[in-house]
């Protein structure tokens, strides 16, 4: 599959895991998203969802949209993760994310 398509679909994925958690009722929405990721793992993908870590602007792999209080330290929302494709040695950032703080 092209990586592109591959890196859409996470992106879906994201938005699609904010909307489920919200309305688990039975409790296996979060059980089966971790085993989505596992398989995007396995395939080489590294997924990072830095919500609620802390606000860096010296980070390079993330885009942010400063809307929170002046001063605000902490990642509050996540709209893109950030996606690293794992090649032999080494991790290769292949989207950046894109975040609110």
């Amino acid at each position: 599959m092209e990586e592109q398509a591959v890196i859409q679909m996470i992106n879906q994925l994201h938005l699609l895991k904010g909307k489920l958690l919200k309305l688990d009722l039975d409790g296996n929405t979060k059980r089966q998203i971790n085993r989505i990721n596992q398989i995007l793992d396995d395939a080489g993908y590294l997924i990072i969802d830095p919500t609620g870590q802390p606000y860096d602007s010296m980070r390079s792999d993330l885009e942010v949209s400063l809307s929170g209080p002046e001063g605000a330290t902490t990642i509050s929302e996540v709209l893109k993760p950030v996606v690293y494709r794992k090649r032999q040695d080494a991790s290769i950032l292949v989207q950046k994310g894109v975040a609110i703080v």
